[in-house]
């Protein structure tokens, strides 16, 4: 009889050591694209498109395209995208000047997680007009709580060449529908190819250019940026729904993921005069 009893308290004793050490499922989310771009930003009939996307991954990628489509109806051409270290690239053919190209990425990691840029893709993709003027500045990232306090926006050159920003102003429209002038670009100020300006409502050395009021972090609001000739070329704003109701954290803002193209998104460390990241 102690036999079998020892026999089944053995048995009990294996049965809940396996059961104890079964290890939770770990997530596998998709890839990251922490960067998108298009270059040239004003593609001409005689240019082929380089499409850029940064991507990484923690288990690895099993495919990178991009795809594109000419004109609205037609099927879309995928491409293998080829890297250098982390950034993924390929060409769109010229098109004939008004062609209108769309086109987004796809990037599948080897656990079969996919990620897409834009983040709407493939239902809403990027696109471009070949002959088309583009304008290359953005507002870029927008911060309405940090401590101490002293809200700022940041605006992006988005080309490869230097850019003439005089003349140019932020518009801001408050949860009241009251608009003002938040800021008005000195003339003759000029941003660097693919470089950063941050404008603070309190001068933070070297700044010289400054905002005319605070932005709310949990109020609606909306900012259009001009250029010289009063035209918006583009906007950021916060409703009672996106980016996000409850605004963002201290030390976060609301920032175009992937950088410079994207949509506006919710993050978490905010980063001023640099790349935004997905955070």
């Amino acid at each position: 009889m102690k036999k079998i009893i020892y026999s089944i308290s053995f048995l009990l004793i294996v049965l809940f050591a396996a059961t104890s050490c079964v290890v939770d499922d770990v997530y596998v989310g998709p890839p990251t694209i922490s960067t998108f771009s298009i270059n040239p930003l004003a593609p001409k009939a005689t240019d082929s498109v380089q499409i850029s996307a940064t991507i990484t991954d923690q288990y690895g990628l099993s495919s990178v395209k991009l795809y594109y489509q000419v004109g609205t109806g037609g099927s879309y051409t995928s491409i293998d995208m080829a890297a250098t270290g982390s950034v993924y690239s390929a060409k769109i053919p010229p098109q004939i000047v008004t062609s209108v190209v769309s086109y987004y990425v796809e990037a599948i990691n080897t656990k079969t997680k996919t990620t897409y840029a834009p983040s709407t893709a493939p239902t809403t993709v990027a696109s471009y007009t070949v002959g088309a003027a583009v304008n290359p500045i953005v507002l870029n990232e927008v911060c309405g709580l940090t401590s101490p306090d002293n809200d700022w926006i940041e605006l992006y050159n988005l080309s490869s060449s230097a850019v003439n920003i005089g003349g140019y102003s932020v518009f801001k429209t408050d949860e009241l529908g009251a608009t003002s002038t938040q800021v008005t670009i000195p003339t003759g100020t000029t941003m660097a190819a693919n470089a950063y300006l941050v404008i603070h409502k309190t001068a933070v050395a070297p700044e010289t250019i400054i905002l005319a009021s605070g932005i709310s972090n949990t109020k609606n609001v909306k900012l259009e940026l001009k250029n010289a000739a009063g035209t918006t070329i583009s906007t950021f704003e916060k409703t009672a729904t996106t980016p996000n109701v409850a605004g963002h954290i201290s030390g976060g803002s609301y920032a175009r993921i992937p950088n410079g193209t994207g949509d506006w998104a919710v993050v978490t460390v905010a980063t001023p005069g640099a790349a935004n990241v997905s955070n």
